[in-house]
């Protein structure tokens, strides 16, 4: 799966560019799959996890082409479902967003469970339960793949969307992804479907800024209540992805830890106000016009300082601190003076990164699954480490930039599915990073 060789101690400094949103870009994709008619993305990441689902896409006919500057053009005039790639279903956590959408297309749907990153059980049930409130019916199935010894049994559901109706939608969670789901079929609706217990990213509220350009009329973005007045036609549309808040707020800590200055060129500050406040809470110095809409894309400033304090690191659904970035800034804590308090009750499988960082020096207690504290200030020091999904990934190479020495980071792979090219961009503001097979 490839692995970085990390020369740590070296401050970056320069430019560097926000790459689009990947969790704008998946269900954006996944609702190209809505229409009949040709749809235009620009500025879609060129990542793994956004590649895997356009070859999952193409498997059913759907037609995708990457113009030079990167833009997409898809167009999903016929889909032929069961030359579907449903190892590949299986293999990441993005397939379910075209649970929905093939439901507006196709009137008996068999998928593989999707699969994911290894942060802890992510069960489907809000998901099912939600179409289930649409009419959907799903039997549990098992796929044989292969033959012979060589076969392999996957766990599958069929969606039969024959009695699917508009109506009313109560979420069990504040699932971002299964929000996405009922927004993505209750588009293909006619008629008025309520959705509670909605979730707030600004990615689910640029999912439905498309669907209303695609016809469906959608009131309520931004808030736990949705109202959505779907069409049976809808039509193409041209998008431009915002740029990803996520990557923003990772090299943010970037900077911070390594003592640099970096200009992230892109960043919509609405979007990051709860990183913006944990970072300067922490000593961090953010600097970006705060006089213009907090809504406008705008570079922004990050300043390393010499010293830094502890702060508590609590992830909460948006627009609260993410639990994407809970990692990250576990790095800033062991530059930072005092105990910081992390808890992120979303995922049991969230704090494996601190079992790696205590291998590089880190002084950590680790409570439970979901609670750990940092002691600091630590130097970390390089050591031949592995990442088990993104953000630990991104958040053990920050810890390579800080540390002193050689850093091995195995299993790089998972860097790609949501960074794009992460380790030449670092490169060109002063980072050394070698990438190996």
């Amino acid at each position: 799966m490839g692995h970085f060789i990390i020369e740590g101690g070296r401050p970056l400094k320069g430019a560097i560019t926000i790459q689009g949103s990947k969790n704008a870009t998946l269900p954006i994709l996944a609702a190209t799959l809505l229409t009949n008619q040709e749809c235009v993305i620009a500025n879609a990441p060129r990542i793994a996890d956004v590649e895997r689902l356009l070859e999952l896409m193409t498997s059913i006919g759907v037609k995708v082409k990457r113009l030079a500057d990167g833009t997409l053009k898809i167009k999903a005039s016929r889909l032929s479902l069961e030359k579907i790639d449903q190892a590949a279903v299986g293999r990441f956590r993005a397939s379910v967003l075209c649970i929905g959408a093939l439901l507006a297309r196709q009137e008996l749907t068999t998928l593989a469970e999707p699969g994911g990153c290894q942060i802890g059980a992510r069960s489907l049930d809000t998901h099912l339960n939600a179409l289930k409130d649409l009419g959907v019916q799903i039997k549990p199935q098992e796929l044989v793949m292969g033959k012979g010894a060589q076969a392999t049994r996957m766990r599958a559901y069929a969606f039969d969307r024959r009695k699917v109706r508009a109506g009313r939608v109560t979420l069990g969670e504040l699932s971002v992804t299964a929000t996405e789901n009922v927004l993505l079929l209750a588009a293909s609706l006619p008629g008025l479907t309520e959705l509670h217990m909605a979730a707030l990213e600004p990615h689910v509220q640029e999912l439905g800024e498309v669907l209303k350009i695609m016809g469906a009329e959608i009131s309520g973005l931004g808030t736990h209540t949705l109202y959505i007045k779907g069409r049976a036609k809808l039509s193409g549309f041209k998008h431009r992805i915002s740029p990803d808040m996520l990557e923003a707020g990772t090299f943010l800590v970037a900077a911070a830890v390594t003592r640099g200055e970096l200009t992230l060129q892109n960043i919509i500050p609405g979007h990051n106000q709860s990183t913006f406040h944990l970072a300067r809470q922490m000593g961090v110095n953010l600097i970006y016009d705060e006089q213009r809409p907090i809504y406008e894309e705008q570079p922004l400033t990050v300043r390393g300082q010499a010293r830094y304090l502890a702060g508590r690191i609590q992830a909460m659904p948006y627009p609260g601190f993410p639990t994407d970035l809970q990692a990250p800034f576990g790095v800033l804590a062991t530059q930072a003076t005092g105990a910081s308090f992390i808890h992120d009750p979303l995922y049991e499988g969230r704090l494996k990164y601190l079992e790696e960082l205590g291998k590089m020096g880190a002084n950590t207690f680790i409570a439970d699954p979901h609670r750990a504290i940092v002691f600091g200030p630590t130097e970390l020091v390089g050591q031949d480490i592995q990442t088990f999904d993104i953000r630990a990934g991104a958040t053990l190479l920050i810890a390579g930039l800080a540390a002193k020495g050689r850093t091995i980071l195995r299993n790089s792979y998972q860097l790609d599915r949501g960074y794009e090219r992460i380790d030449t961009r670092l490169n060109a503001v002063g980072a050394n990073i070698t990438r190996l097979a």
